[in-house]
């Protein structure tokens, strides 16, 4: 049986390619980090259903 897309991303959000991507950016007077910690936490959101993932429709992937 095929891995549903939201299980998809959990994976990819917990695999070493994303820890290795970490940054910052101003959220009103604070800088925001995302790393390794954010993306576990986005990843546990999607399996508890508090976040939905949707794969795109209408996008030409050639253009991407």
């Amino acid at each position: 049986m095929a891995i549903s897309f939201p299980h998809r991303v959990i994976n990819f959000l917990r695999g070493p390619e994303v820890w290795r991507i970490r940054f910052t950016f101003p959220e009103g007077s604070v800088l925001t980090k995302v790393d390794r910690a954010m993306y576990g936490r986005i990843a546990k959101a999607i399996e508890d259903h508090r976040i939905g993932v949707f794969p795109a429709t209408g996008i030409d992937r050639r253009q991407i």
